[in-house]
């Protein structure tokens, strides 16, 4: 399962708002980390509270543009470990697979080296079962999250199926770890 980093402005889709879904509604919880690296979760959080706090923390901003105003490879990194994290898989006890409590029913798919991320934003968004797609920290990705009706079990099965659906347009995806 797929742990991320929270990253810049969410692009909430018109057709899949954060109220509500066909796969399930806001008070979906996942895990939220204070850190790239933290493995024990702070909160739990939905995914209305992750579009607050990114579009709404002046600390996260202050972060992103330490990220993309890095000197080097080095640095980025090292300012991309500070940024808050989510398992949008679910809520877990310990950031790992075999420490979930409850599956969300979400998926992220992340796209790198975009050439035109925001546009890439904007499609992904208007794609069947996407709750969020924002743009990465380092202002060249694109993560989705994507609802469904899967079960824990068959994450990386519904990770795949949900991939092979909505790329048919030459992006890389990086697979769910």
């Amino acid at each position: 399962m797929r742990h991320i980093e929270i990253n810049q402005v969410l692009y909430k889709s018109t057709k899949n708002e954060l109220t509500s879904s066909e796969h399930g509604t806001d008070e979906t919880k996942f895990s939220l980390y204070r850190g790239a690296k933290v493995t024990t979760p702070e909160a739990e959080i939905n995914l209305a509270a992750l579009y607050h706090e990114i579009t709404r923390s002046d600390k996260v901003r202050r972060q992103i543009t330490a990220v993309r105003n890095s000197a080097d490879d080095d640095a980025r990194k090292a300012a991309k470990a500070q940024l808050p994290a989510v398992s949008v898989a679910g809520v877990f006890s310990q950031r790992n697979d075999q420490a979930l409590i409850h599956y969300a029913g979400l998926i992220v798919l992340d796209f790198d080296d975009v050439p035109q991320p925001e546009q890439a934003r904007d499609i992904l968004a208007r794609c069947a079962g996407c709750a969020l797609a924002f743009v990465s920290p380092s202002g060249t990705g694109v993560k989705a999250i994507f609802r469904h009706d899967g079960k824990a079990e068959h994450h990386a099965h519904t990770f795949r199926q949900i991939a092979a659906s909505v790329c048919s347009w030459p992006i890389w995806i990086r697979p769910s770890s």
